[in-house]
């Protein structure tokens, strides 16, 4: 399902420009770098294509974490955590497969001795070397981590060319309000329920969904399909309900997960919401997120309703009656993903878009 741009806007700008960038892998000869895409907490991400697989053209990113570094530069316990939000991640990945959620490829580690010699590690060694070098870290406190030679996890996943909030960014009310925009605004909503609905499906909760966290894949120049990514604070839970520590972005964040309650997949559909609150700028009616994010965790029932039809522009105020069930404050009152999916296809419909 791809989102079709019928208004004047240049889609290459949002492509991230690559700065150079050198190999961190030794033990793959066919994956090449073609430059870095960027750099987080967990380490960088670079853009590489496999010359040997001539079905991805369009290349791949590799998350790239010296776990050494890593290490060296915060308390272990936070190196731990880090460590297993990636494994995390891949766990949850490779249960997926979804054309609206990134797609997981493979991971290794690569440990590269004093003598230049580099082992590589597969995936079903990955968790027992990890905890091999944060248990030696822990008792080698002031010794030279070059000591160890030099340590690298890789994540190999799905590349896409940008974020939604990137996109929010760049055509937030630059164009007006238009019947191409409106049905554009509803695309991609389907699509990101898609996504939500599918996840949801196989028992397992995002917990950090925010424009950041949903990328798009750029297949030419007015064509998006959007998917969503990043799950690395994601559980799975066979049961209805979720006992967990609050997790995510701040504001992001559902109203019972602020408070420390229970909470269930329904988390999933406040926080979106937030982030379809935040599309609907592409029509104008810009607002500071933070200030009103705050807001409509504080306010009684009808004001949070009021709150959110003056920031919905007219010509999508039906989207905005679905905005409005997903921000409900009780988790019992909100739409799940399968009837945000059933809401939104409905409207889509009568755009002629499947």
């Amino acid at each position: 399902m791809k989102s079709i741009l019928y208004f004047p806007v240049e889609l290459t700008a949002l492509q991230t420009s690559l700065e150079p960038h050198p190999v961190l892998w030794r033990t793959i000869p066919s994956l090449q770098s073609l430059g870095k895409l960027g750099s987080g907490y967990f380490g960088t991400v670079l853009k590489a294509i496999d010359t040997v697989d001539v079905y991805n053209l369009s290349g791949c990113a590799i998350k790239c974490v010296d776990i050494d570094k890593t290490l060296n530069s915060m308390p272990l316990n936070d190196s731990a955590v880090l460590f297993s939000k990636l494994l995390n991640e891949v766990r949850v990945l490779s249960k997926l497969n979804s054309d609206h959620v990134v797609k997981y490829d493979s991971c290794w580690a690569a440990c590269t001795s004093r003598n230049g010699i580099t082992t590589h590690i597969q995936r079903l060694q990955l968790e027992a070397y990890i905890d091999t070098v944060v248990e030696e870290a822990s008792v080698s406190v002031g010794i030279p981590t070059s000591a160890y030679g030099r340590n690298y996890l890789f994540l190999k996943l799905e590349f896409c060319d940008t974020t939604l909030d990137k996109y929010i960014a760049k055509f937030k009310n630059t164009t007006g309000c238009h019947t191409p925009l409106v049905t554009n605004i509803w695309e991609t909503a389907l699509q990101i329920a898609i996504g939500l609905r599918y996840i949801h499906t196989k028992k397992i909760i995002h917990r950090d969904l925010k424009p950041a966290n949903i990328l798009g894949v750029l297949v030419n120049s007015n064509t998006i399909v959007w998917k969503i990514a990043d799950f690395g604070l994601s559980v799975t839970s066979e049961e209805e309900e979720y006992y967990g520590n609050p997790a995510g972005t701040a504001i992001y964040r559902s109203p019972e997960m602020r408070n420390g309650s229970v909470y269930s997949s329904q988390t999933d559909v406040y926080s979106l919401g937030l982030c379809f609150l935040e599309l609907v700028q592409l029509c104008g009616n810009t607002f500071d997120k933070v200030d009103v994010f705050e807001k409509l965790i504080t306010l009684r029932e009808q004001s949070r309703r009021n709150l959110i039809k003056n920031i919905i522009p007219k010509c999508v105020h039906k989207f905005g009656k679905i905005i409005i069930e997903m921000l409900q404050e009780d988790p019992i009152n909100r739409c799940n993903s399968g009837r945000l999916f059933d809401y939104i296809n409905r409207h889509c419909a009568k755009f002629g878009y499947k």
